[in-house]
């Protein structure tokens, strides 16, 4: 009897803490995975895609926090969600490839990943979540894919940008999405309807952007506190509703519009506006 009770109670230890594989804690729900932990050496990590025959399909909330030995991570295509703050202030990694499974990236994934240089995001991520890669100043070029429909507010925030290619199918580009990043020239596809408060402030070297035509919104101070490089803003279609200091400190910024396009005056959030011929 003695015996049974011990070995019942080490059962119900194990399921409560998780069972351990490689240096992956892991529960598992029904017939899937979750990593909810990882215990290992670090280094150049590559997460399994099943575990005891099981798909591994979820990497939990702050399942590899402040892991710094860590120096790559490659995710499988099993893997459908990487919870929030998974990756946060993983202060070595340098290296993220994230599988064709994954459909979101929560919030604040990467966050103060600051050696985080090469980022391939998979061709399923349709999110990119609040604050996901905050902080990752050496990252300087990114691939966001056609799949991707929002990015979040500050998820790119002082990131080490100098040139990203955004979707074809984002819609949404969240509050302070690219603020104070060192791009250079931006082009905004027709996708997006929205562009949030202070989404690309603080871009000291940005010249040049290019806004789809289908941009109904521009919040406050979009383009402002730092873009003082920036000359030229191209609009491809009607004039949007703008908030307030769009071009605060920008004084060189000269708005274009093309012929046809409505709602366009003299001037536009306090810049002046002229006709573009676009094939100059």
């Amino acid at each position: 009897m003695k015996k049974t009770l011990l070995v019942l109670l080490g059962f119900v230890l194990l399921s409560a803490s998780g069972c351990r594989q490689r240096g992956f804690v892991y529960t598992t729900n029904g017939r899937t995975v979750t990593i909810t932990h990882y215990a290992g050496p670090g280094g150049m990590v590559t997460i399994p895609e099943t575990i005891n025959g099981r798909p591994v399909t979820r990497i939990s909330d702050r399942a590899f926090f402040a892991r710094d030995k860590l120096i790559s991570v490659t995710i499988p295509n099993s893997v459908t969600s990487i919870g929030g703050f998974a990756f946060i202030s993983c202060t070595n990694l340098s290296r993220v490839t994230i599988g064709n499974g994954v459909t979101k990236i929560e919030d604040m994934a990467f966050f103060g990943c600051n050696k985080l240089a090469n980022v391939t995001i998979g061709k399923s991520v349709a999110s990119i979540g609040n604050g996901a890669f905050d902080g990752c100043t050496k990252l300087d070029r990114l691939t966001i894919p056609d799949s991707v429909t929002n990015i979040g507010d500050t998820a790119f925030n002082f990131c080490g940008l100098t040139n990203v290619t955004i979707g074809n199918h984002v819609t949404s580009i969240g509050q302070g999405a690219f603020a104070d990043c060192n791009l250079t020239n931006v082009t905004i596809p027709d996708s997006v309807i929205s562009i949030g408060d202070m989404a690309f402030s603080g871009c000291v070297k940005l010249i040049r952007v290019m806004i789809g035509k289908n941009v109904t919104r521009i919040g406050k101070e979009a383009f402002a506190c730092g873009c003082y490089a920036m000359t030229g803003v191209y609009f491809k279609g009607n004039a949007p509703s703008v908030g307030s200091d769009v071009f605060q400190f920008a004084d060189d910024v000269i708005v274009y519009y093309l012929p046809g396009t409505t709602g366009w005056g003299p001037t536009f959030g306090g810049r002046p506006t002229r006709v573009w011929q676009e094939d100059k």
